[in-house]
């Protein structure tokens, strides 16, 4: 997983959710989700959707997001 990130220059981005004001209300409003993590991949046109990924994820769920985000 580490090598396809680094390979395909994939950001990482971790937030604490408890550090924003306001951020469980987003949760609920944006990803309808209450609970924590929510793992969100980013596709690089911004003009796409987020995509949300399972609530229990491994590396398959992970690289399909990646494969997703990939494809237009």
């Amino acid at each position: 997983m580490k090598a396809k990130i680094k390979a395909e220059n994939i950001a990482v981005l971790e937030i604490d959710i408890d550090e924003l004001e306001g951020g469980w209300e987003f949760l609920k409003e944006e990803y309808n989700r209450a609970n924590i993590p929510v793992n969100v991949i980013y596709p690089t046109d911004l003009q796409r959707a987020p995509i949300l990924l399972p609530e229990f994820i491994g590396p398959t769920e992970v690289l399909k997001g990646f494969e997703s985000a990939s494809n237009p």
